[in-house]
C-alpha cells in the first residue's frame, strides 16, 4: 500500500491517499508423490542469530524444530525435508523463515507429501519439497552483489550509534534511494531494492529486514492488513522494546496548491506510537509480537511529540525549521483533540504568523497518524 498526501491551504485541510494492495509470496502448497531425495550441498550463508529469530522465538518447540529443518534445506538447496509434525505446524514454520530470512527469498513455496488432507493439524511424517527459483550459484552471485550494495550503505553508520539511531539511518537509506513502482522486477524480494532500486510493499519491509539484521537491530517482515488492505511492514526490538515500522508508507510524497510533487518522508511509519501500530494487524504467526512502547519513536526521540499543546516550544521549532530552510516541519500528538488544537491555534487563530514571515502557510493533517506538517 502506498500513500500520496495531498497538500493543503492555510485554512483548509485535505488528506488523500490512494492504496494498492500487496502481500509476500508464499506460494501454493499441495501434495504429491514419493520421490527418492537428493541433497545438493551448499554452504551456509549465515547463522541463526539473536537480529535472525524475532519469529522463530515465538514458535513452539516442535514448530522450532520444523523451522530448523527446513532452514538447513532450504540453505543448502536439498531437494526435500523430512519432518514431523501437522501442515499448520509447517505452514507457521515457513512463514517464519520467510519473515526472519528476507535472504531466502528463493524459497518461492513448496509441496507436501503425507499430509492429511481432512485435518491440518494431524501430527505425522510429513516430506516436503521446496521450489527454488534459483540455483545456488545464481543466489550466491545475487548476495555478493547484494552485500556489496548493504555494507555501502552501512559504511557510514557510526560504530557506537544506539538502536534508535540505526532504525532510522537504514529507514533512511532505503526511502533514499527507492522508488516506489507496482511493476518493479522481484518486486518482493530484497533485490528489487538494494539492486534495482525500485520495489512495493513485499520488497521495502524485506530489504529493511535485511539491513537491519546487518546493522545489528533483531527485525522481521510482517504481513496483514493496514485499515483492512493488505499490506507488508517490519517489526523491529529496539533498546527491549518492540516497534511496527511501515517504509512503504514512510516513503511518501506530496502536491502542492501548485500541483508540484515533493519526496515527503513520512516519519510517523518509523517506530510507530501504539496508538498508530494497532491500525496494523498481523496475520498468523506474526500476530505473537506486540507493540507498547514510544520511547524510540521518531518524534519522541527528536522532541516533536506533544501529549499537550506547547505553543512556545512548537513555535521555537517551527521558526528554526524556517530559517535553516526545511522544505517541512512534522509535528506528532498523542490524540486528536491536541492535533485540532495545535491546528486551531495555529492557523484559525493564525498564530503561526508569529514564526514564519510568509503570509501564506500550507500545511498537511492526517487523522490516521494524528501528524500535523508545516510546508515552507
Amino acid at each position: 500500500m502506498k500513500r500520496k498526501i495531498i497538500a493543503c491551504l492555510l485554512t483548509s485541510a485535505i488528506f488523500a491517499s490512494t492504496f494498492t494492495g500487496c502481500a509476500l509470496p508464499f506460494g501454493t502448497h499441495s501434495q504429491q508423490s514419493n520421490e527418492d531425495e537428493t541433497i545438493m550441498l551448499y554452504s551456509t550463508q549465515e547463522t541463526e542469530t539473536e537480529y535472525n529469530t524475532l519469529v522463530y522465538q515465538t514458535l513452539t518447540d516442535d514448530q522450532k524444530i520444523i523451522y530448523n529443518t527446513l532452514l538447513d534445506s532450504f540453505l543448502n538447496f536439498k531437494d526435500t525435508a523430512r519432518v514431523t509434525g501437522s501442515k499448520n505446524d509447517v505452514e507457521k514454520a515457513y512463514r517464519a523463515i520467510s519473515a526472519d530470512r528476507p535472504d531466502i527469498f528463493y524459497v518461492s513455496g513448496f509441496v507436501y507429501d503425507g499430509a492429511d488432507d481432512k485435518n491440518d493439524d494431524k501430527v505425522t511424517e510429513l516430506l516436503i519439497y521446496p521450489n527454488y527459483i534459483c540455483d545456488s550459484a545464481e543466489y550466491s552471485s545475487y548476495m555478493e552483489q547484494v552485500d556489496k550494495v548493504v555494507d555501502g550503505w552501512l559504511a557510514d553508520l557510526p560504530q557506537d550509534a544506539d538502536d534508535y539511531t540505526r532504525s532510522k539511518y537504514c529507514f533512511d537509506k532505503i526511502i533514499s534511494n527507492t522508488e516506489y513502482n507496482k511493476k518493479a522486477k522481484n518486486n518482493q524480494n530484497i533485490l528489487s531494492v538494494f539492486l534495482n532500486g525500485k520495489s512495493v510493499a513485499g520488497g521495502y519491509s524485506s530489504a529493511y529486514t535485511y539491513i537491519m539484521q546487518k546493522a545489528n537491530i533483531p527485525c522481521a517482515t510482517v504481513i496483514g492488513k493496514f485499515d483492512d488492505a493488505s499490506q507488508a511492514w517490519n517489526v523491529s526490538k529496539l533498546d527491549q522494546d518492540y516497534y511496527f515500522t511501515d517504509v512503504t508508507n514512510g516513503d511518501s510524497s506530496f502536491v502542492d496548491a501548485l500541483n508540484s510533487n515533493t519526496a515527503f518522508t513520512n516519519y510517523a511509519c518509523l517506530n510507530m506510537v501504539p496508538s498508530v501500530a494497532q491500525r496494523y494487524v498481523a496475520d498468523g504467526v506474526y500476530a505473537e509480537i506486540k507493540t507498547a512502547s514510544k520511547a524510540d519513536n521518531y518524534f519522541v526521540r527528536e522532541n516533536l511529540y506533544y501529549s499537550t499543546y506547547n505553543e512556545s516550544q512548537i513555535g521555537e521549532h517551527i521558526k528554526t525549521a524556517a530559517e535553516n530552510g526545511n522544505k517541512y516541519l512534522t509535528f506528532s500528538f498523542d490524540n486528536a483533540e491536541v492535533l485540532e488544537q495545535a491546528k486551531d491555534y495555529l492557523f484559525t487563530k493564525s498564530r503561526i504568523v508569529q514564526f514564519v514571515d510568509d503570509t501564506t502557510v500550507n500545511y498537511i493533517s492526517s487523522d490516521k497518524y494524528n501528524t500535523l506538517t508545516i510546508l515552507f
